[in-house]
Parts: structure tokens; C-alpha cells; sequence
């Protein structure tokens, strides 16, 4: 018996033994995987992991964009990221499902920790701002020159640099950039543009015409200094930004050069 068409969508797995998985529980849910807290079960050795499964009755050309993802995060190995343990499929409700386990590792998002400042009326302080951001950057630069073993240029661009997806490790404080769910390489830039990522959080030229080069995350991670400054997201109404030069007397916004890291 196969499962329903997006019948996984709403299925919460937590409570479920999975392969050699325990499932605890939900954490949530981001691009095209849900991710859990797990335990894998290995030889009476219990290993804390995040394990994402995708969140979609795949198509084809899902289902080919997450196991992408799969291969190219296990191609990755960054303090600042969420390693890959293993990758694989499972039985789910009889019908097999692509996964990828993970590092997992207790961590407050950064977006809420500027919620909790702003409704006490405190800000971030300089130095913890100007220590993230210099964290971010520095996995940024290691994504948009990354490479396959077999020596394949991937330039990854995240294309979700945002709050939420920037992780504050416990008791570290290291910071983890996550959520891969809608990173593209290079070899997949070929099709045509899309808009993706929060509108908030996108360079004027990814919401006006979709193109994807580098330099979105570095505008998306300058939206986030700024937010980390003043306590408040830059520009609210992103749109207004693209909306403008076509409103001042012909002023045209161009794209700039080729950001690289």
C-alpha cells in the first residue's frame, strides 16, 4: 500500500521508530524538508542527530533537487554548517522516502534572540554583532567557492540568509548557517530565474528579475547587520526598493559586479 498523494506532508513522525532511527520530536519545517530530533540507534550507542525528510509527495524533479541537496551537503564540511552524517531512503508508511541525517546540536536562532531583545528594549551588542556577522561571511566565502571532490565547481548560493536561519550554538556560542532547502549551485542556474527566499531579506535584482549570482547572499547577510544594529529589518517593505527607480525620473538600478565570498 502507497501512501496518498502529500499525505506525508501533515505526517508527524515523532514518537516513530524509523530504520535504525528513534524519532523525539518535531523541529521544524523549511524549502522543501522537515527536520526532526532523533536518536540513531548504533549497536546500543544512542547518537543525537536531525534527520530531514522532504515534506512533499515528490515529482520527478523534486525529488531530484533533494537528493542534490543531499549530495552536495555531504560534499560540505564547515564548523559553521550542520554536517551530514548519512544519507539514505526509509519506509515510510510503505512508501520510500529520501533522508539526510544530521549533526544536532542545542541553539537559539538568531531571530529569536533579537525578538526577546527588542520586547525587553535591549539591543545586540556591537561586538556580538559584528562577531556573527563576521561568522556568516566567513561560511558565505567557503559556500561561493566550494567544490565537488571530483574537483566540480558548485559556487553555492544559499539564497536564505535570514534570522532564522542563523543558529547560535549552546554552549559554544558558535554561530551555524542551516537550511539548504532552496540553495542553488552552478550547474543548476541554467533554468529560468525564480524568486525565492524571504522578499525581506532579497537583493532588488533577485526580487525584479530572479537572477541568482553570489552577490544575493551578501545583500541578504547585510539586511541582517543591519537588523542586528538597529534592532529593526531594513526596509520593511522590500518591494518599495525595486518599485522606486521607475518612479525617480528614469533612474535605472543595475546589477553590480560579481560578488565572489
Amino acid at each position: 500500500m502507497t501512501t496518498p498523494p502529500n499525505q506525508f506532508r501533515t505526517t508527524d513522525l515523532s514518537g516513530r521508530i524509523v530504520g535504525n532511527y528513534s524519532i523525539v520530536r518535531r523541529l521544524g519545517q523549511g524549502g522543501m524538508g522537515v527536520v526532526y530530533q532523533a536518536l540513531k540507534i548504533d549497536g546500543g550507542v544512542t547518537i543525537p542527530v536531525a534527520i530531514k525528510y522532504p515534506t512533499l509527495e515528490l515529482d520527478k524533479d523534486s525529488e531530484d533537487r533533494f537528493r542534490r541537496e543531499m549530495e552536495v551537503m555531504s560534499c560540505l564540511s564547515s564548523p559553521h554548517l550542520l554536517n551530514i552524517r548519512e544519507v539514505g531512503l526509509h519506509n515510510i508508511d510503505g512508501a520510500p522516502r529520501p533522508y539526510y541525517a544530521m549533526d544536532f546540536v542545542k541553539n537559539v536562532t538568531l531571530k529569536t534572540l533579537l525578538g526577546d531583545l527588542q520586547r525587553s528594549g535591549a539591543r545586540l551588542p556591537l561586538s556580538a554583532s559584528v562577531y556573527i556577522l563576521y561568522e556568516v561571511l566567513t561560511v558565505l566565502q567557503y559556500l561561493h567557492h566550494a567544490a565537488m571532490s571530483h574537483g566540480e565547481v558548485l559556487e553555492i548560493i544559499h539564497r536564505d540568509v535570514t534570522p532564522d536561519n542563523i543558529l547560535l550554538r549552546h554552549p559554544t556560542v558558535s554561530v551555524v548557517l542551516a537550511d539548504f532547502g532552496v540553495s542553488s549551485a552552478i550547474n543548476e542556474r541554467s533554468r529560468e530565474p525564480s524568486l525565492v527566499g524571504k522578499p525581506s531579506y532579497t537583493s532588488p535584482e533577485g526580487i525584479e528579475t530572479g537572477e541568482q549570482t553570489t552577490a544575493m547572499d551578501i545583500w541578504s547577510i547585510a539586511a541582517v547587520a543591519w537588523e542586528m544594529l538597529h534592532g529593526k529589518k531594513f526596509l520593511g517593505d522590500k518591494l518599495a526598493l525595486v518599485e522606486l527607480p521607475r518612479k525617480s525620473g528614469g533612474l535605472v538600478m543595475r546589477r553590480g559586479p560579481r560578488v565572489r565570498g
